[in-house]
């Protein structure tokens, strides 16, 4: 990109977007908000929604087993789901 805007004279920008621990970011009201947008169906949002609605987490500390923590927002790491959610939320950016 640099290389084409000094060849042909054109004025530009790059901008870089720190996407580290990006995931923990999406803020669920957000998000639905987005897939709304999208026009997606109102209950394949729904049923989205119940999978995060109640989620919890437990970190393993020396083998013991703290409370469960409730999670507020992000997607899941390892969630099959969360690459396409992440991607769709962050599209609006672009």
């Amino acid at each position: 990109m640099v290389h084409y805007c000094e060849t042909y004279e054109k004025n530009s920008y790059i901008l870089f977007l720190d996407q580290e621990k990006a995931y923990d970011k999406i803020v669920y009201d957000y998000l639905w908000h987005v897939l709304e947008k999208y026009g997606l169906p109102q209950k394949f949002i729904q049923k989205i929604q119940q999978l995060y609605k109640n989620a919890q987490t437990i970190v393993s500390v020396n083998k013991v087993l703290p409370q469960a923590i409730k999670i507020g927002r992000r997607v899941r790491q390892g969630c099959p789901m969360s690459c396409l959610l992440y991607n769709i939320a962050i599209e609006p950016l672009c």
